[in-house]
């Protein structure tokens, strides 16, 4: 799945530093395999775990990083 970085702020407020909201990320268990910050938006390809439906809409990874 890939998310917006600033379609996520929308939601919350997140690091200045790319790299810190990675390690958030990660730390969640949302596994990021790709960060693209070139020409645009930065966007996030994250690997998703089959058993967790919540993490598949923005509300839901959101709701991730606010519960840290």
């Amino acid at each position: 799945m890939r998310i917006a970085r600033d379609v996520l702020e929308r939601f919350t407020s997140l690091p200045a530093d790319n790299r810190k909201l990675r390690v958030w990320l990660e730390e969640q268990g949302l596994e990021v395999k790709r960060v693209d910050d070139e020409d645009g938006p930065v966007t996030f390809t994250l690997e998703l775990l089959a058993n967790r439906g919540d993490h598949r809409c923005y509300e839901g990874v959101a709701r991730e990083i606010v519960g840290r």
